[in-house]
């Protein structure tokens, strides 16, 4: 009788997908902060739009709110000192509950803030009858001042603070993201600082 030849499979022994297993795990250890990272940067390049957004709607809301209430305005705030990187900047604020209690269609807004936020709002394309807006706030409930940005985030809310002068030329504007980090624009130097978990302005007398 002849023999036959038998063809048997080979399967990976056990050493083999230990081998595979650990080359996956280093890539694994390599890719996924990399992609988190990319994923990160992702998320502030779009929070700095945001924010640049923001600047561009304020600075043409209070030319505007100054030319019509310029002989007025002295009466319209009352000015704060708010410490911004060690500095103090005198002047007035509108903040992301404003901006949330205009969105509201409960809420009509007549205070003086609220005439500046609204013209911000509709240079934004968010106001409240505006079917698809560009920026929807939340209220907080409680003051954004010397808050952290993560304390805002993890109540689910955006942070907004945009100070501007007795002279209503903008000075800073610090945004917050629900990741919890800390944007802030300052008009003196143009640029936007960026920071996990930074604090809002304080505010004095």
């Amino acid at each position: 009788m002849s023999k036959k030849n038998v063809k048997r499979n080979k399967g990976f022994t056990l050493v083999e997908l230990i081998v595979v297993l650990v080359i996956l795990a280093i890539l694994a250890a390599i890719l996924v902060p990399a992609l988190l990272g990319y994923i990160d940067r992702a998320k502030q390049e779009k929070s700095v739009r945001k924010v640049h957004d923001i600047q561009v709607a304020s600075t043409s809301a209070l030319v505007e709110y100054y030319g019509i209430y310029k002989d007025k305005v002295s009466k319209k705030f009352t000015p704060k000192n708010y410490t911004v990187n060690g500095r103090t900047v005198r002047g007035y604020s509108v903040t992301n509950f404003t901006f949330a209690k205009l969105q509201d269609k409960n809420s009509s807004g007549n205070d003086c803030s609220d005439a500046v936020a609204k013209r911000i709002l509709q240079y934004l394309e968010s106001n409240k009858d505006t079917k698809e807006k560009e920026y929807t706030f939340k209220k907080y409930d409680s003051a954004t001042y010397g808050k952290s940005a993560s304390e805002i985030a993890n109540a689910g809310a955006e942070g907004l603070i945009i100070l501007f002068g007795e002279d209503y030329k903008l000075s800073v504007i610090q945004y917050s993201d629900l990741d919890g980090y800390l944007y802030t624009y300052d008009a003196q130097s143009g640029e936007i600082d960026v920071q996990k978990n930074g604090s809002f302005v304080a505010t004095g007398k």
